[in-house]
């Protein structure tokens, strides 16, 4: 938990890899599992500061092999869950180990999106592999290098990797274990949507990074914080963030959920404050303790 970036309150709790005894400290690099996609927006916001993209640039225009009516969806619905991109679980290609070139080929084969692209939110692992994949095309570099010599290393993110490999799972990285203590490990090898392992320590420092122009111009960064339009219901999501505000306060949030991993990080932007949480051992109520903290902190 920091304010304007100055830490009021760290701590960590339990054990990190039980068969080793070894304890989890906040520099215990986790998995974030879908907290990995605001990484993943602001690695896109950087190939358009570049040039090299546009938002509503079309699919079909950055990939090849997709069908029409899944090669029309926008880079903007994709960030927003707003593409109708089937999430790839439902294709029946999610299993341990799961790589986005099986998830692209399953994606491949897609006649039509599950409803017409910007009518409404549906949260969607796909579009965030394929955002990996541009992003990787773009550059021409894969997505686990660029968001290292890009974004990690100049932050000092020294304990933040993407996993591609189970060699990567060395000593003090923590394992999942379910609420039994029994293992329940991440084995998923998809990149873009899920796969960084990162600590609080360096989360914080994403997080103050985002409060200037290190990574992308706070214009850029301003887009991120807008809800999507739709066409049919509504929708709290802009570019990798959950947004929120009240009072005139801009709240922005995102979670992670993957085996027995759970991650979460809110930021409040008028006051900065940042509260940062990561577990290994199953379903945790981090919703209701970010507001205990809030309400310690108001």
């Amino acid at each position: 938990m920091a304010e304007r970036g100055v830490v009021l309150y760290r701590g960590a709790f339990g054990l990190a890899n039980r068969d080793a005894k070894l304890q989890y400290t906040t520099s215990t690099p986790s998995c974030l599992a879908s907290l990995s996609k605001p990484i993943t927006a602001v690695a896109v916001m950087m190939m358009v500061e570049k040039g090299l993209l546009a938002f509503d640039r079309r699919l079909s225009q950055l990939l090849p092999g997709f069908l029409p009516a899944i090669g029309a969806v926008t880079v903007r619905q994709l960030l927003t869950h707003t593409s109708g991109m089937p999430d790839y679980p439902d294709l029946g290609v999610d299993r341990p180990g799961v790589t986005n070139a099986e998830i692209l080929t399953a994606l491949r084969q897609v006649k039509n999106p599950v409803f017409p692209p910007g009518l409404k939110y549906q949260y969607s692992n796909s579009g965030y592999v394929l955002l990996g994949q541009i992003v990787e095309s773009l550059s021409d570099t894969p997505l686990p290098q660029f968001l290292a010599s890009r974004i990690f290393q100049p932050l000092g993110m020294t304990s933040t990797f993407v996993l591609t490999s189970p060699e990567q799972k060395k000593a003090g990285v923590a394992r999942g274990y379910d609420r039994n203590g029994g293992v329940n490990d991440f084995e998923g090898m998809a990149t873009g949507d899920s796969g960084v392992y990162s600590t609080v320590e360096d989360l914080l420092r994403f997080d103050q990074a985002l409060y200037d122009d290190t990574l992308v111009r706070q214009k850029t960064l301003a887009l991120a914080f807008r809800s999507a339009q739709v066409r049919e219901g509504s929708t709290t999501y802009g570019f990798g963030w959950n947004i929120r505000e009240d009072d005139s306060s801009l709240k922005v949030w995102h979670q992670g959920n993957t085996a027995g991993f759970r991650a979460f990080i809110e930021r409040r932007l008028s006051r900065r404050i940042t509260v940062i949480m990561l577990t290994n051992g199953g379903d945790t109520d981090r919703m209701k303790i970010n507001g205990e903290v809030q309400r310690i902190l108001g």
